[in-house]
């Protein structure tokens, strides 16, 4: 998609809704629609980089997914949580305006090894900070913090263990 590379080049869009592609990148922007989980994880794993375009975006979970796959991701730098994983993982790339998108995708087409090694430290962050077990550990610290036990009473907070996968498939 990006002027000046290979014609192999394609943009993957997926998920519900329209895609008006203009007719100049017909067979550039390719619209897959609704996939199912396993679709959708080959579709991330086999990706250069996922692309997170909104700027109004709260916590991506399709972020995590693209690190789980063990790909890069480029971010609207205007979403402040986005930008903060992005930060904190350093396992992508951060873009403001249309020229620094099109200079990220340039950069990971021209730089496959350093993509790769932003892929590997986004798995890592995944896999150290939102395995089930963990989170579910904050979730619960914060919320006896939050609000008080009646005097006599002790809540069991062990009845997740064991619950889920963790965030590696």
């Amino acid at each position: 998609v990006a002027p000046g590379h290979p014609d192999n080049v394609v943009l993957v869009t997926s998920g519900a809704g329209d895609v008006d592609v203009p007719p100049s990148l017909r067979g550039r922007v390719v619209d897959v629609g609704f996939l199912s989980d396993t679709q959708r994880d080959n579709a991330m794993a086999a990706a250069l980089a996922y692309v997170q375009p909104s700027a109004l975006e709260s916590f991506s979970r399709t972020v995590l997914e693209a690190w789980v796959a063990g790909t890069p991701v480029i971010a609207n730098g205007g979403s402040a949580v986005v930008r903060h994983h992005v930060e904190r993982s350093g396992a992508g790339l951060l873009y403001q305006n249309d020229a620094e998108l099109v200079e990220a995708m340039r950069f990971a087409l021209d730089e496959p090894v350093v993509v790769s090694n932003l892929a590997r430290s986004g798995r890592r962050y995944v896999e150290d900070g939102f395995a089930w077990a963990d989170v579910l550990d904050r979730m619960e610290r914060t919320l006896t913090d939050w609000l008080p036990v009646p005097t006599g009473t002790e809540p069991d907070l062990t009845s997740h263990r064991g619950a889920g996968t963790g965030a590696s498939r």
